[in-house]
């Protein structure tokens, strides 16, 4: 039978393409390794990775990829593609693994062998023999697994195999006190190979294995063997994993706890030593048992909520935030869902994230998820607005807005009279944005402030607000504006009368029309410009015949601005 890979020319590769492999065969790994075997959620995602990986397989034909120095590359690239898979790559040296090879004749079966082999974390003599059993059973389905130390130790068993295994045994240290746990017969039915491999220790079998055959590759790769942290490390991983399998069967409130406070404890070492991913899981673990859906009862997914809460805050709790910033979509929803689990204990951190964060959609995201969190985060937003710092308080005012909570109004209506330009306007906008009586009464009321640029803040955000109760508080400002000289004022007022469009206004905007003054001409002009565009927003027919009247006027500009308006109102009649 033809290989599948030559029935087509196969394109090339992009960057983008290979790293989203990588992506979806570590992710894999790590639910193989989490999950149950039949967890809904491990099906969806090895079925997810296998169908990105066989699609790939089909468009551009096999993958081979070496790693070398840390780096996975991928062979036959042109130019040579090297991708910085650092988990994949941690996860080819912790399995001894040089080289792979997935053809397009990969099959469901041997993807699921693929991701047995890399999620097994036995450091046993005998995980050698199994493994190798894997990368056999790989082979026959489309995966060509390539190691150092299981390719050396396949040679030595079988060449011990066929000359005398138990004599080479007898040579070991370890040959005399685990010997006599087997009777003759078991000796007798056991494999010598298997027998080898399970009472030699790794230090014996290393030793056995080197002088039986001579070192393919280069003796600098005895520095990249496993340290004693790496050996530790793996060790706490294990042991996190075992805990978190417990904290799922566990139905014992006390005995929930206590596990609990161990695995966070395990995992905040493997956060110090930049396993993120490893404390990660824990997250998950314990977000999923504070929900309803675990099937745990009240007392333990108390428990749970409260050991999330004493386990993300800090650096751990800056992490959940970047995996709600990231492009990967499903990791972005579930470290988002968490923190709205965490609600205003994750407040704090995320203000301080849209302060500091570079990307405007890293920003928008952050903020999206305060606003999600809603009157849980108003008492820090306002303990925030009222403290010292201008730019996180502009920030708590801008998300008070959008959360909406009149519990805000007090605070913001303060703001608005504050010397920082951008703190004032942020308040203001929060108050148009809350919209209820309380919020926009505050705004009339800064109608009336001294200086007059909050007033006049305050008239544009009314105008805004498109508010009925606003019209004759504003209407009232016009007059008095325009009669002491306050022109910046009264044409803010007039503008946002022109915005809400209500008849109301119309004896202010005449009022504004009748005004004269030899010294000040211009300035009243401006103001009968803006009061003849108002009066074109003005529905009715009350409006219509004041335009009407004004496009006859001896005025030029103001002939032509009311003709203007009144066309736009009824374009089918004429003037004189």
């Amino acid at each position: 039978m033809a290989d599948p890979s030559a029935l087509t020319a196969p394109k090339a590769r992009t960057a983008s393409g290979v790293a989203t492999l990588w992506v979806e065969l570590a992710r894999a790994i790590k639910g193989y390794r989490f999950y149950p075997a039949h967890h809904p959620q491990l099906q969806e995602i090895i079925n997810r990775s296998f169908r990105t990986w066989r699609a790939d397989l089909n468009r551009h034909g096999a993958v081979e990829v070496i790693l070398h120095q840390g780096v996975l590359s991928l062979v036959h690239a042109t130019p040579n593609m090297a991708t910085h898979s650092d988990e994949l790559a941690r996860e080819f040296t912790s399995h001894d693994v040089s080289a792979l090879r997935i053809t397009p004749a990969l099959t469901q079966d041997g993807f699921h062998t693929l991701l047995e082999f890399f999620a097994d974390t036995d450091s046993r003599s005998n995980a050698l023999l199994k493994r190798q059993k894997w990368i056999q059973a790989a082979a026959e389905q489309g995966i060509d697994i390539a190691t150092e130390r299981t390719a050396r130790t396949e040679r030595a068993l079988t060449q011990m195999a066929e000359n005398d295994p138990l004599a080479l045994l007898e040579a070991s240290p370890n040959f005399s006190e685990n010997s006599e746990e087997l009777t003759d017969d078991q000796l007798d039915d056991t494999d010598p190979a298997t027998l080898l491999a399970e009472l030699l220790e790794p230090e014996a079998l290393e030793y056995s294995t080197s002088r039986s055959v001579t070192p393919t590759h280069d003796t600098s790769t005895a520095a990249t063997q496993p340290t004693a942290r790496q050996s530790l490390h793996e060790h706490r991983k294990a042991e996190l994993e075992a805990l978190l399998a417990q904290l799922q069967k566990t139905e014992d409130a006390a005995a929930y706890d206590c596990l609990a406070a161990e695995a966070i404890a395990t995992a905040k070492l493997l956060f110090e030593d930049g396993d993120h991913d490893a404390a990660y899981q824990a997250i998950l673990t314990l977000s999923a048992h504070a929900t309803l859906d675990a099937g745990f009862h009240e007392k333990q997914r108390r428990s749970a909520s409260e050991a999330l809460i004493a386990f993300v805050s800090g650096p751990r709790l800056a992490d959940l935030i970047a995996r709600a910033c990231t492009a990967d979509t499903s990791l972005r929803i579930r470290a988002t869902q968490i923190l709205l689990q965490l609600a205003e204990h994750a407040v704090p951190a995320l203000l301080r994230s849209i302060e500091t964060l570079q990307n405007p959609d890293h920003r928008s995201q952050v903020a999206g998820i305060l606003i999600a969190i809603g009157e849980r985060a108003t008492p820090y937003l306002l303990r925030t607005m009222q403290g010292n710092n201008l730019r996180a308080a502009r920030v708590a005012a801008r998300i008070a807005g959008e959360i909406q909570n009149p519990a805000a109004v007090s605070t913001l209506r303060k703001l608005m009279t504050s010397t920082d330009p951008a703190l004032s306007k942020e308040a203001s906008k929060a108050l148009v944005l809350i919209g209820d009586a309380t919020a926009i009464g505050a705004l009339i009321h800064a109608l009336l402030h001294e200086p007059s640029a909050i007033a006049t803040q305050a008239a544009y955000w009314l105008g805004k607000a498109q508010s009925s109760h606003a019209v004759q508080p504003l209407a009232d400002i016009v007059q008095q504006a325009t009669l002491r000289g306050d022109f910046a004022l009264a044409q803010e007022a007039l503008r946002a009368l022109g915005h809400i469009g209500a008849p109301e206004a119309i004896p202010s905007l005449l009022f504004v029309l009748e005004q004269r003054s030899f010294f000040k001409r211009q300035q009243i002009t401006d103001l009968k410009l803006i009061a003849l565009h108002a009066l074109a927003n003005i529905h009715g027919d009350e409006a219509k015949k004041k335009l009407e009247k004004w496009a006859t006027c001896e005025d030029p500009a103001l002939k032509r601005e009311a003709r203007r308006a009144f066309l736009k109102r009824a374009p089918g009649r004429a003037l004189p």
